[in-house]
């Protein structure tokens, strides 16, 4: 799921590069051997963007920093910043890697 769907200010487009991010949740649950297992994935996800196709360009975990709720991408220069309660995370705008995080206090 992502918060796109409900809210499209979650989305960010970088038009000079051809990429827009969005926060993205996955969640699926399964019996497996009468055992219910849920496989979960929380972070970003990565379009790139051309005259001719949308395609896939990288997704990201961002684990404990994640929150649905009011998050957003943003970038200055090559590193990407993702603004969720708690968390300020600073990603490398190139390889989507974590580059630090700083707890949100308010």
């Amino acid at each position: 799921q992502t918060l796109a769907a409900s809210d499209p200010k979650s989305l960010m487009f970088d038009g000079d590069k051809g990429v827009m991010t969005l926060p993205f949740a996955y969640n699926d649950f399964e019996i497996v051997d009468g055992e219910g297992e849920t496989d979960s994935w929380k972070g970003g996800a990565a379009l790139e963007i051309s005259e001719s196709e949308i395609k896939l360009g990288a997704t990201f975990s961002l684990g404990d920093y994640y929150s649905s709720a009011d998050s957003r991408f943003v970038y200055i220069d090559n590193v990407l910043y993702y603004v969720s309660a708690p968390y300020l995370v600073a990603l490398d705008y190139n390889s989507y890697k974590i580059l630090h995080s700083i707890p949100l206090e308010y």
